[in-house]
């Protein structure tokens, strides 16, 4: 435990409280009321010289270490006892001993079974062995604990049956067997727990149906029956349950929703009715309506089922509209959703909407614009259109922002474009760029007052079928961004020079260059000599099959001076650029990763002059480079003295590592994996000697 913890529950109990190992603290320990060991594998005599004095103890950070049978048994008086942290192969049968427990915390038991003993415990309110995987079977005299009123069994997955004491647990107020797969005998105890405020019979796969006298448990409050698919209809007594908050029928298959289960159910706050199906579906629309409580409504799939046209559809949604306290609603997973109402917008309160999967969907009201409300909207294979109608809700007001848009260039027109400017968005991802026909029609998106971009995605399609009307160059040119843009991201570019807007950004952290197929070289008439991307901390390249040189240096004026490039690169990224060579020298960057690029690495060895390596060079990372037989010479290896971490992943043709390894004696860090060969060598005891000065191999 913190130090900090120790001193305050030292300072507010005092010597009332036994701490860790032992009486320290405690003069003799003779006043200790509350203890918190640190090993649950010793006799509790170990820690206190009365342990008949303690009323409450818990085991903390024992997950590894065995429960000692006596480790509390002495501790006769014990009110709440607290085993969650401990490692249960066998619940001891002392614990029947313990006469005066209330509580008991005793998870993920090892053992098939529980003591009997437990039965004894008579004055026991509150028990929990969630978790215990293995447990099969409950005492059968488990209903003698009269008083019990918490109970959970969540996954308990081997329990097989509840024995028939279980309908004297009558005092119950809380009962988890959520994920209990195997257990029968449920539906007949149930209706004698009329104290029942929480269910969660969650996956109870075996139970198949429920009793007709359900409904007597008046007091229920939160009903959890979420993929019970064996059950095929509700009782009609469960209208009886009119304090009911929070009802989750979601994948109940086979459960059929009537209107007049739910014309009852009007406290309501939380209704899951996802992926089951329904009689009615008008009435049951109108019963939804009626739930005038409702904070969440989870609809996802259902609505399917309910009706197949789209006029009753319209009906269903016209109902929930009126739901004011709506705060979450999930309509997700319907296809033959086609448009959202008007009167939408008159969910005042509404704070996420969820349309995934709905890919019919094609309108949305203008009245989702009024919802100050609305934060978060998941539109996740939608139709485009529809991610495009989703910036309406900024039409009026700055929201808080999307986390991300994605939008094809060719609906950015007329009233979309409006939308997408009034949106409060921080990432924009643009594709399709490589179906716009003019400069004119780019520079019309006018990213440049698209104030908030800090993230920026511009796709071309690589695809050879797609055939461009205009140069990529030009299209590049009229996409400038605004000057709140951190990062930019190009892929599928097809253009050899960059516009002269991206020469003069100043920003650290961009471009990345992602699949442009024709350009073979970049250098300074590429990407604008030393003056562009001087504070450009990070670079990447992916996928640039015919990218066959990368000319590093610039000239800095009329004298033939000449400095690197991108001259504050801290990190770069080449991925997939197999032809890649590196002249006259690396750049400069403190960290590389070369995944799938062997001749960027290779082209080290053409190098006539060592002191143009990468000296700074502190962590280098090679990925599927199988080509590659060696690392470089061992002069140029032994020169990258600054380098502390070397990673090799599946490069399998490597055999060795060159003498100069050890000549790094920054190096901390060796990883190798894939590289069966490699492995082999560093096993040599000789070469273990070369490896002696590496802190983690």
């Amino acid at each position: 435990m913190h130090d900090l913890v120790h001193d305050l529950a030292r300072l507010v109990l005092a010597d009332e409280l036994i701490l860790g190992e032992s009486k320290l603290g405690n003069t003799d320990g003779s006043s200790c009321r509350y203890a918190l060991f640190d090993d649950c594998s010793k006799r509790m005599e170990s820690y206190t010289d009365s342990p008949a004095k303690i009323k409450a103890l818990r085991f903390l950070d024992c997950g590894k270490i065995g429960l000692h049978g006596d480790a509390f048994s002495s501790a006769k008086y014990i009110r709440v006892l607290d085993l969650s942290d401990c490692f249960i192969q066998e619940l001891p049968d002392s614990v029947g001993q313990l006469k005066q427990l209330r509580y008991l915390n005793a998870p993920k038991i090892q053992h098939r079974m529980i003591p009997n003993s437990i039965t004894k415990l008579l004055k026991l309110m509150y028990l929990s062995l969630r978790g215990s995987s293995a447990l099969l079977e409950m005492p059968d005299s488990i209903g003698d604990l009269e008083d019990l009123m918490y109970l959970d069994l969540s996954c308990c997955s081997e329990l097989e049956k509840l024995p028939e004491s279980f309908s004297r647990l009558n005092k119950l107020v809380h009962l988890d067997l959520s994920n209990c797969t195997n257990v029968t005998g449920v539906s007949e105890s149930l209706p004698s727990l009329t104290n029942l405020e929480f269910l969660d019979i969650s996956y109870c796969w075996n139970i198949r149906e429920l009793p007709e006298h359900f409904g007597s448990l008046l007091k229920l409050k939160y009903l959890n029956m979420s993929g019970c698919d064996e059950i095929e209809e509700l009782p009609g007594s469960i209208g009886n349950i009119k304090n009911l908050v929070h009802l989750d029928l979601s994948h109940c298959c086979q459960v059929k929703v009537t209107p007049q289960v739910l014309d009852c159910l009007t406290k309501l706050q939380y209704l899951n009715l996802s992926q089951c199906g329904c009689i009615d579906g008008t009435k049951v629309a109108e019963a939804l309506g009626n739930l005038t409580q409702l904070r969440q409504l989870h609809l996802s799939g259902f609505m399917d089922t309910m009706y197949h046209d789209e006029s009753t559809f319209s009906t269903s949604l016209e109902c929930i509209s009126t739901l004011s306290y709506l705060e979450h609603l999930d309509i997700s997973c319907n296809i033959g959703l086609l448009h959202l109402p008007e009167r939408f917008g008159s969910l005042g309160k509404l704070h996420t909407l969820d349309l995934s999967d709905c890919s019919s969907l094609r309108f949305l009201p203008e009245s989702i614009a009024q919802m100050d409300s609305l934060k978060r909207v998941y539109a996740k294979d939608c139709r485009p259109l529809v991610t495009q109608l989703l910036v309406a809700r900024g039409l009026h007001k700055s929201l808080t922002p999307l986390m991300e848009l994605d939008v094809q260039a060719g609906e950015l027109k007329g009233g979309n474009l409006v939308l997408f400017h009034a949106v409060d968005v921080t990432a924009v991802k643009i594709y399709g760029l490589d179906e716009v026909e003019s400069f004119e029609e780019a520079q019309s998106i006018k990213l440049v007052a698209k104030k908030g971009i800090e993230k920026l995605r511009l796709v071309w399609s690589v695809s050879s079928y797609h055939v461009r009307i205009v140069e990529d160059s030009e299209v590049l040119g009229g996409l400038e961004p605004p000057s709140t843009i951190e990062s930019l991201d190009i892929n599928g570019y097809n253009g050899i020079i960059f516009p002269d807007w991206l020469m003069c950004i100043s920003h650290d952290n961009f471009p990345n260059l992602v699949s442009m197929p024709s350009v073979a070289k970049i250098d300074e008439d590429f990407c604008g000599g030393t003056v562009a991307f001087s504070r450009l901390e990070s670079f990447s390249v992916f996928f640039m099959e015919n990218l066959e040189v990368w000319n590093t240096r610039c000239s800095c004026g009329g004298d033939g001076a000449s400095g690197y490039m991108f001259p504050s690169l801290r990190e770069l990224q080449i991925f997939g650029c197999p032809k890649l060579r590196l002249k006259p020298c690396p750049p400069k960057a403190e960290k590389w990763t070369i995944s799938l690029s062997d001749a960027v690495i290779s082209s080290w060895d053409a190098l006539q002059d060592t002191t143009k390596l990468p000296s700074f060079l502190q962590s280098l990372e090679l990925d599927y480079c199988e080509s590659m037989t060696a690392l470089p010479q061992w002069e140029i290896m032994g020169s990258l003295t600054s380098l502390q971490e070397l990673h090799i992943w599946y490069c399998s043709s490597i055999e060795s590592l060159p003498e100069s390894i050890q000549q790094l004696t920054n190096l901390e860090k060796l990883q190798i994996t894939g590289c069966p060969t490699l492995k082999r060598w560093c096993q040599i005891e000789e070469n273990k000697l070369k490896l002696v000065h590496i802190k983690e191999k």
